[in-house]
């Protein structure tokens, strides 16, 4: 039953290529979501309640305006209404996100795993490029993203145990290392901030790097670590080159950690499945 969409699908090329293209498509929208999230969660702002709008001018966003990637390229990167320049962040993000939901798509059916991943993949990845965005530009991650991706892997994997998908170990392990990472990243925070004298992990880091635990689940326990692996070296090595560009003292130069993160996570996240 598990192997449902990789029996069915795999084996019939026009279907599977309609899937991809549905998921890259939901992707999208998943991306033009997010752009909202990125602008709206650091000013404090509902990313559910108040209607699309142009930031400089206010013009109220029609629905054939908000097409993912589409209505970027008719509009030519221009508010209809004021005709200022739209940000080309918009139309990186819905992309990314789409491709980011393709590939890992592809990585499911090609490891011949269960599809109902996609959900935990899909919120990993929604994770990490609103994080990514919005840390590199204001320096925090909020708790509004943090949060909802740790419900999203405790109710996806609660839900798993009780259709048998998973037995009652691996979802003590997932709860388990998603409350021990928050646990022990924020001993680390403490920790690097007593010897460095400054903040070494941000708090919303530690939310992230639970949140990740959370949705990566029993079986990836490898490909977490992985992922903090490949994050803690990238941002290492690029705070050390930025540093010395920019001719600074190495304890004194500062960036944000989470882009690192969340291309670290997704990145694991599509590394060789370990059993």
């Amino acid at each position: 039953m598990n192997y449902i969409l990789y029996e069915n699908f795999c084996s019939n090329p026009q279907a599977y290529w309609f899937w991809f293209e549905v998921v890259f498509v939901v992707g999208c929208c998943m991306g033009s979501f997010l752009n909202v999230c990125i602008w709206r969660m650091p000013l404090g702002e509902s990313v559910i309640t108040a209607p699309s709008h142009c930031p400089k001018c206010g013009h109220q966003i029609k629905w054939y305006e908000n097409i993912p990637l589409i209505s970027f390229l008719c509009l030519r990167a221009k508010c209809s209404g004021c005709k200022q320049p739209i940000t080309w962040r918009y139309f990186i993000v819905e992309l990314l996100t789409g491709t980011l939901f393709a590939i890992a798509y592809i990585a499911i059916t090609y490891k011949k795993m269960p599809f109902s991943l996609m959900i935990p993949a899909g919120a990993m990845i929604m994770l990490a490029v609103s994080a990514a965005f919005i840390d590199f530009e204001h320096r925090i991650i909020p708790d509004a993203l943090n949060f909802p991706a740790m419900v999203v892997g405790g109710i996806f994997w609660i839900a798993e145990y009780f259709t048998g998908a998973i037995r009652l170990e691996g979802l003590i392990i997932t709860l388990f290392c998603g409350f021990a990472a928050w646990g022990f990243f924020i001993f680390l925070a403490w920790l690097g901030a007593k010897i460095f004298k400054a903040e070494a992990l941000g708090m919303g880091d530690v939310k992230f790097l639970a949140a990740a635990a959370f949705l990566f689940g029993p079986s990836m326990i490898i490909e977490y670590f992985a992922g903090l692996l490949i994050a803690s070296l990238s941002g290492f090595l690029f705070g050390v080159v930025h540093a010395l560009l920019k001719k600074q003292d190495l304890r004194g130069s500062t960036l944000p950690f989470g882009p690192f993160l969340a291309s670290g996570m997704v990145i694991a996240m599509y590394l060789p499945h370990c059993k």
